[in-house]
C-alpha cells in the first residue's frame, strides 16, 4: 500500500510539473485584470474560484500536449522517461474538456470559445512553427494576451475595452520578455532547432556573429561594446527621469511664481566633470584594444609571443604562424610562408617553410598558436573578416596590412568580404578551421609528389583537367615551364611560357608582354572578331602557379566550394562546371577573373571524369590522408541551418539541398 502511494505521489508531482505553477500564476493575473476591470461590482470568491479551475485545466492541456522535444525550459525538467506520452495526453484531454465545461457552464459560451481559442493557437500554430520559423514568437503572443480577454468576457458576454487594453499590453509585452528568455537560452535553443524570434533582429546563434567570441581579443572586442552598450542605454535613461521629475516638479502653475535663478555652479560642474569621467572611462580600454590588436609577432621582443585567452588570461607561445591572404574578385587565395620558433639562446626567431603553400577559400590553422596574416588583394578593395576571431582589416591593392589572431578551440570559423568589391561580393566567403596540432600537420603536409588518378574515369579526368590549369592550379601538375623575371615595379616575379592552352570560348585577343631585357611572354586564347577589345591587365605566374583562379589541390577535402557558399559535393561541382552563374549568383566579370560554362562545350562524360579526379585524387609522397574534421564542420552546418539569416539566399540554400540529396542518391547506388 505505501509503494502504490509513493508511486501516486511521485505521479502527482510529475504532472503538476507539467502543469508549470509559475506561469499558470502569471495567466491567473492576467485573467483577474481583464475580469476586475471589466467588474461593475465587488470581486466574488467564487467567481475567482471558477476562473481559477478554468485557467488551470487550460494551461495543463497546453503545457501536456503542446510539450515538445524542442521545448528546452520544459524538458530539461520534465518526464525523464517516468511518463508516458499517452497518458499525458489523456489526463490533459480530460482536464481541457473539464475546463472548458466549466467556462461554459459558470459564464458564458464566447468565454469557453475564447479559451479553446488559446488551446487551438498554442497547440496547432505556435507550437509547430517554433522548428520552421522565427515568427513564432509572434503567434505565440496571442495565446498569451487572450487571457484577459477571457476575464472581461466572463462579466459581460462580450469583449469589453479595457480587456482590450490589457490585452494588447500583454501581447506587446511578451516580445520582449521572451527576447531576454531568447538570449538566457540562446545554445540550448540553437541545439534543439528551434528558431526564436532574436533571429530577425540578428541576435541569433548565427555563424558569423559578432557576440558570441570564440578567443581573447574578440571577447575583449565584445566586452568594450557591451561597455559602451551599456552607457548608452543609461544616459538616455537618466536625462529621461531628470527629464520627468522636471516636468512635474515644475509644471506649469496658476497660483505658484516662479522663482529667479542666476545658475547653479555644482550643477555645472557636474554636467562637466561627467562627461568628462565617461570620456575616460570609454579611451582607455579602446586606446588599450587597439594596440593589442595591432601586435605583431614578428616585433615582439620577448622570448615568447603572448596573447589573451577566452578567459582573459594571458598565455605564451614560443612560434607563430605567417601566412599570406591575396583577395581577388571574388575568392581568397592564401599562402603558407612558415612556422617561425623562437628558441632558447637564438637571437631570432627559426624560420620553417611548410611544405604546403597554397589555398583557396579554405584553410587549417592550429590551436593556440598566433597566426599573422600579411593580408592584399590583387585588384580592388576588399576586406578580411572572421567576426569571432579578430575584428576587420582592409586588403589594399600595392599594399600589405597585417592581422594577428589566436584560434583557442576547435571549429569550423566563418569568414566574409566585408567591404564592397563588385557584382558578387556578398558570396565572397571563406572558412578557418581550427584543429589540433597532429591534425594541421596531416592536413599541411598532404599533397606531395606526383599527381595519382586511379580510376580510368578520373585518368580521363586529368587529362581533360590539363585546360583548366590555363587559370587553375594543382599541386603535382605543372603545364608551365617558369623562370624568374625581374618586373618594371621592381618586385620577383615568375612568368612563362612556352606554350598555351586554348579554351573554346569568346575572349580578348592574344595578350604579349615584355620584361627589361626583352623577352616576350605570350597568353593565347581565342578570340571574337565581332566584339571589341577593351584594355586587360596581363596575367602573372608566380612561384609556378597562377593567381587567376583558385588552387584545387585539396578541392576533395574542403567541405564548402566556390568562395564557401555550397557544401561540397560531386553534384555541385558539377553544376559548377556547366554554369556557374547558375550555382553563384551575380559571377560576372571580364574572362580574367570569370569561371567559363561549359555546358554544350563539353561533353557530359568528360564533366564526370573531371569532377571523379577532382573528388579522388591522391599523391604518391603522401598517401596518408588529413585528418577527419566531419564532427567540426557538422556543428557548423547544425548552427547555420537553425539560423534564418545564416544562408545566403534562398537560391543557394536550394541548390546546396538538392546537391546533397543527389550525392545521397550516388552514394547508395554506385
Amino acid at each position: 500500500m505505501t509503494g502504490h502511494l509513493q508511486y501516486l505521489g511521485g505521479l502527482y508531482r510529475d504532472f503538476k510539473s507539467l502543469t508549470k505553477p509559475g506561469l499558470v500564476l502569471w495567466v491567473y493575473m492576467s485573467v483577474l485584470a481583464g475580469y476586475a476591470l471589466s467588474k461593475k461590482k465587488d470581486l466574488l470568491i467564487s467567481d475567482m474560484l471558477y476562473l481559477f479551475a478554468g485557467r488551470t485545466y487550460l494551461i495543463s492541456i497546453w503545457s501536456a500536449k503542446a510539450t515538445p522535444k524542442c521545448s528546452v525550459r520544459v524538458t530539461a525538467r520534465l518526464l525523464q522517461g517516468k511518463l508516458v506520452s499517452g497518458n499525458g495526453f489523456f489526463i490533459a484531454f480530460v482536464m481541457s474538456l473539464a475546463g472548458y465545461i466549466i467556462l461554459f457552464l459558470a459564464f458564458n459560451p464566447l468565454t469557453a470559445f475564447t479559451g479553446l481559442l488559446c488551446t487551438i493557437l498554442y497547440v496547432f500554430a505556435y507550437t509547430p512553427l517554433k522548428k520552421k520559423s522565427a515568427w513564432n514568437t509572434w503567434v505565440g503572443a496571442l495565446p498569451g494576451a487572450l487571457p484577459a480577454l477571457i476575464g472581461g468576457a466572463a462579466v459581460v458576454n462580450h469583449f469589453p475595452t479595457e480587456s482590450l487594453y490589457v490585452s494588447a499590453v500583454l501581447y506587446v509585452w511578451q516580445i520582449p520578455h521572451f527576447l531576454a528568455l531568447a538570449w538566457k537560452y540562446r545554445k540550448e535553443y540553437a541545439e534543439a532547432d528551434v528558431h526564436p524570434i532574436m533571429k530577425l533582429f540578428g541576435m541569433g546563434q548565427a555563424p558569423q556573429s559578432t557576440i558570441t567570441p570564440e578567443n581573447g581579443i574578440t571577447n575583449e572586442i565584445n566586452d568594450l561594446y557591451a561597455l559602451l552598450g551599456w552607457i548608452g542605454l543609461g544616459i538616455p535613461l537618466v536625462v529621461f527621469v531628470i527629464f520627468l521629475v522636471i516636468v512635474i516638479r515644475f509644471r506649469e502653475s496658476k497660483n505658484k511664481q516662479a522663482k529667479d535663478s542666476h545658475g547653479n555652479t555644482l550643477l555645472e560642474i557636474l554636467w562637466t566633470a561627467i562627461p568628462l569621467i565617461i570620456l575616460i572611462v570609454i579611451t582607455v580600454p579602446t586606446i588599450r584594444l587597439i594596440f593589442k590588436m595591432e601586435t605583431r609577432p614578428d616585433l615582439v621582443k620577448n622570448p615568447t609571443v603572448p596573447y589573451t585567452t577566452i578567459n582573459g588570461n594571458i598565455a605564451e607561445s614560443p612560434r607563430y604562424l605567417e601566412m599570406n591572404v591575396v583577395a581577388h574578385q571574388w575568392w581568397w587565395e592564401f599562402e603558407y610562408v612558415g612556422m617561425h620558433e623562437r628558441k632558447p639562446g637564438e637571437d631570432k626567431p627559426v624560420f620553417t617553410p611548410l611544405t604546403k603553400k597554397v589555398g583557396a577559400n579554405e584553410i587549417w590553422l592550429p590551436l593556440n598558436v598566433p597566426v599573422k596574416f600579411n593580408i592584399t588583394s590583387e585588384d580592388v578593395i576588399h576586406s578580411f573578416w572572421v567576426p569571432r576571431l579578430m575584428g576587420k582589416v582592409d586588403a589594399i591593392p600595392g599594399r600589405i596590412n597585417f592581422m594577428t589572431f589566436v584560434v583557442e578551440k576547435e571549429g569550423y570559423y566563418y569568414g566574409v568580404c566585408a567591404e564592397y568589391c563588385g557584382a558578387s561580393h556578398a558570396l565572397m566567403r571563406f572558412n578557418i578551421v581550427g584543429v589540433t596540432e597532429e591534425k594541421f600537420n596531416s592536413w599541411a603536409n598532404w599533397g606531395q609528389g606526383e599527381v595519382i588518378a586511379e580510376s580510368e574515369s578520373a585518368k580521363r579526368g586529368q587529362v581533360a583537367f590539363q585546360t583548366c590549369l590555363g587559370c587553375h592550379t594543382m599541386n603535382g601538375m605543372r603545364p608551365f615551364e617558369s623562370r624568374q623575371v625581374r618586373l618594371d615595379r621592381d618586385m620577383q616575379e615568375y612568368m612563362t611560357q612556352k606554350e598555351a592552352f586554348v579554351q573554346e570560348e569568346k575572349a580578348w585577343h592574344d595578350e604579349y608582354m615584355k620584361d627589361k631585357s626583352g623577352h616576350i611572354f605570350r597568353r593565347e586564347i581565342l578570340t571574337n572578331p565581332d566584339r571589341p577589345v577593351p584594355p586587360v591587365k596581363p596575367v602573372l605566374y608566380r612561384d609556378n602557379y597562377r593567381t587567376t583562379a583558385p588552387d584545387l589541390t585539396d578541392l576533395r577535402y574542403r567541405k564548402r566550394l566556390f568562395a564557401s557558399i555550397h557544401i561540397s559535393s560531386r553534384d555541385m561541382l558539377r553544376q559548377w562546371i556547366k554554369n556557374p552563374p547558375k550555382v553563384k549568383p551575380e559571377m560576372m566579370g571580364t574572362p580574367v577573373i570569370r569561371m567559363p560554362a561549359y555546358e554544350g562545350i563539353l561533353e557530359e562524360q568528360t564533366i564526370d571524369d573531371i569532377v571523379e579526379f577532382l573528388m579522388t585524387v591522391k599523391y604518391a609522397d603522401t598517401p596518408n590522408e588529413p585528418a577527419d574534421i566531419e564532427d567540426l564542420f557538422a556543428a557548423s552546418v547544425k548552427t547555420e541551418t537553425a539560423d534564418a539569416g545564416a544562408n545566403v539566399s534562398s537560391h543557394t540554400t536550394d541548390l546546396a539541398q538538392a546537391s546533397i540529396e543527389s550525392e545521397k542518391k550516388t552514394s547508395t547506388n554506385p
